[in-house]
């Protein structure tokens, strides 16, 4: 991994969503405020590698997502990956699942984590700021308590 060779903390948490999907968190932890960065569609984590450095190096805690059915997080718990079920959320009318069910979890994960200290910064790319704002009309209060 880039991050580890650079010399930086990396860490990795799974989270599973309440639909079963398995997302894989990395994180370099650092004492400042949490941040967590979602990339876009057809991506994954990787593409912040440098980010990552840049926000670490000014003290923030770091952390990033990786969508379902992402290079990252290919898992769930009981759907096999070549199954149409697995697959379903693809469908542009199931793309809210991802701010309904994934990010829900993986901020309360973070928040958990983190000993909820300090709201959480989102920052969200393409498709990552599209299930940002869904998971904010979803869930008004809970993203007003837990992120910036």
């Amino acid at each position: 991994m880039i991050i580890q060779r650079e010399r930086y903390p990396v860490e990795s948490y799974a989270v599973t969503s309440k639909d079963g999907y398995i997302t894989i968190l990395y994180r370099t932890p650092n004492n400042g405020k949490p941040a967590f960065v979602q990339h876009g569609a057809v991506s994954s984590s990787e593409i912040f590698v440098t980010e990552t450095f840049q926000l670490h190096n000014r003290g923030y805690d770091i952390w990033l997502g990786n969508n379902r059915g992402s290079f990252n997080s290919p898992e769930h718990q009981y759907l096999p990956k070549n199954s149409r079920e697995y697959w379903n959320y693809t469908n542009i009318c199931k793309l809210d699942d991802l701010g309904d069910y994934e990010l829900p979890a993986v901020i309360d994960f973070i928040a958990q984590k983190t000993g909820k200290k300090e709201k959480i910064i989102y920052v969200g790319h393409s498709q990552g700021t599209t299930i940002g704002i869904i998971y904010n009309l979803l869930y008004p209060e809970h993203a007003k308590e837990n992120l910036e």
